[in-house]
């Protein structure tokens, strides 16, 4: 699994096999796409660490103030890497 962290419109992070599989199921669950060309442009791979440490950073759905910590972030990672599927792993929290 690759990690990409998107900015615009949403901010989301999202482990999926490569940039088109990330397009397709940010457009499925997070936002539509107007400009698809811009989206690949903005898009940032994070490696598994970066993705651990700004995972760390994000709050969970439970606690929308309290960042999930780097335990958490590991084991999301883990899981989403033993998975093979994609998923989202952090969300803007405005469409929580």
């Amino acid at each position: 699994m690759e990690y990409f962290e998107i900015n615009d419109p949403y901010f989301a992070i999202i482990a999926a096999t490569d940039e088109d599989e990330c397009l397709d199921y940010y457009k499925k669950i997070v936002s539509d796409v107007e400009d698809e060309e811009e989206f690949y442009e903005s898009l940032q791979i994070l490696d598994m660490n970066t993705a651990i440490n700004k995972l760390a950073d994000t709050c969970g759905e439970d606690s929308p103030t309290v960042p999930i910590g780097i335990e958490e972030a590991k084991k999301q990672i883990l899981e989403s890497a033993e998975s093979h599927e994609p998923s989202v792993l952090a969300l803007d929290g405005s469409l929580v």
